[in-house]
């Protein structure tokens, strides 16, 4: 949303908007509180904080990358723009859906706590405890999110007030988290997992079972449309690493492979919400941006998984 009125001024297309913004939230979705690391943790048993840390390094190329992808679109954008003055119109106003309106009819008075110093401090102090791993992510989040609240919003009336505004899916996911670890729970115990992994491995060549991990994170873009987050981890995750576990593969480099080939789409995919919410607040159309963003998030996601087995990760 901060972006629009930027890209309404320079007359940039927002499926542009939408497809860098895709490109690097993919990225940067690889952290302890994303909701993919805390899947694979739910499904692995591996604290999602120890998941993250040899992410880093390809979150860091992934970053490099998607600006330099984006110079190069602007550059194409550019002469988009050029060639749309010539009848007198802009690419944002042949694409957007939204009518044209002044920034000033949106603004809005609501009051917004002044306490920087002590939330970008305790915003750094959560990363950083995340990154060296002094606590476990959930104990980390409870006790920034009481500080945060109790700083912010002495009192309790007003603090209900902005979980309910602004995190109101939290106890929707964590029902998930708790359905999902009942399911498998099933599933493994009751022999199913591994009767399914057994059927794919007299399916699966034996050479290429040591290598299947990567191959579902190289479609795992895909994947993202056909089916949903939760199914790629609970459902997909756990089929794939018993099925690799026989070439003595790690469950940690079954995650990676599966969790960079896969998270570049996370917002490609219908299945997300915070796709709708942005495409209704660019004010676009869904099946335009999974054309315009499909094949190039696709394609970049070979760039983040080729840093992956550079790295040595799988």
């Amino acid at each position: 949303l901060a972006f629009l009125p930027i890209y309404r001024r320079l007359g940039m297309s927002p499926y542009l908007m939408l497809l860098l913004m895709c490109m690097s939230m993919g990225v940067m979705n690889m952290v302890p509180w994303g909701g993919p690391l805390g899947r694979a943790s739910a499904v692995t048993g591996i604290s999602a904080s120890v998941l993250w840390q040899p992410l880093i390094p390809v979150q860091i190329i992934g970053i490099t990358a998607s600006v330099l992808v984006a110079a190069l679109f602007g550059l194409r954008e550019k002469r988009r723009i050029a060639r749309a003055a010539q009848y007198g119109t802009t690419p944002y106003e042949q694409d957007s859906l939204l009518e044209l309106y002044d920034e000033a009819d949106k603004e809005h008075g609501t009051e917004k706590p002044q306490r920087f110093l002590i939330n970008i401090s305790l915003i750094l102090l959560a990363i950083l405890s995340l990154a060296l791993g002094w606590l476990a992510a959930p104990y980390i989040f409870m006790l920034a999110l009481s500080a945060a609240l109790i700083v912010n919003y002495p009192k309790p009336k007003d603090q209900v007030a902005v979980i309910n505004h602004h995190a109101p899916q939290a106890l929707s996911m964590a029902a998930i988290i708790l359905s999902a670890g009942v399911f498998l729970g099933i599933m493994d115990k009751g022999g199913m997992l591994e009767s399914v992994a057994k059927d794919l491995l007299i399916i699966i060549p034996g050479h290429m079972a040591e290598q299947f991990h990567i191959i579902i994170g190289m479609i795992g873009v895909p994947l993202d449309i056909f089916t949903s987050t939760d199914a790629y981890y609970f459902a997909l995750l756990p089929i794939v690493r018993d099925v690799v576990a026989s070439a003595g593969i790690p469950p940690a480099d079954v995650v990676y492979a599966m969790a960079i080939g896969n998270n570049a789409g996370t917002f490609v995919s219908p299945f997300s919400p915070a796709v709708w919410l942005a495409v209704g607040i660019a004010g676009v159309d869904m099946g335009r941006h999974l054309r315009y963003s499909f094949f190039w998030i696709w394609l970049f996601s070979f760039i983040t998984l080729a840093a992956g087995w550079f790295l040595g990760l799988f």
